[in-house]
């Protein structure tokens, strides 16, 4: 970015592209990765009122860290075999609601229309 001495108004040169932001509503373009930290993705976006959602792909690490926990938890305590899939199945609800707390904070979400699965280069 360049700057004009005559004016305070910022020139953008041919060769730098402007990066879109990660947690950026996809209708509004507004970025909304800074009130993550303080509740969970989403659903609609607080400015236009879009119905939002993560990407599909960030769901994955969601899912696959609930299915750890859930599962290693007990085990880790010395239960074995049937035990271990009963109170896996038990924990199921509490150790996805912790995952997901956990890849969250950790990653701010990406977000699509919810009508939209999949970002395409045909739907933006």
């Amino acid at each position: 970015m360049r700057s004009n001495n005559k004016s305070t108004i910022p020139q953008f040169s041919p060769n730098e592209s402007r990066r879109r932001q990660w947690s950026v509503c996809p209708s509004c373009s507004i970025d909304l990765g800074p009130g993550v930290m303080t509740r969970p993705p989403y659903e609609n976006c607080p400015y236009c009122g879009a119905p939002i959602i993560p990407v599909w792909w960030q769901r994955i690490p969601w899912v696959v860290l609930g299915f750890f926990l859930a599962f290693a938890a007990p085990a880790s305590v010395g239960l074995t075999g049937w035990d271990v899939f009963l109170a896996g199945l038990l924990c199921w609800f509490p150790a996805t609601v912790f995952a997901y707390i956990l890849v969250f904070k950790a990653m701010p979400p990406k977000y699509v229309r919810r009508s939209q699965g999949i970002t395409t280069l045909f739907r933006r």
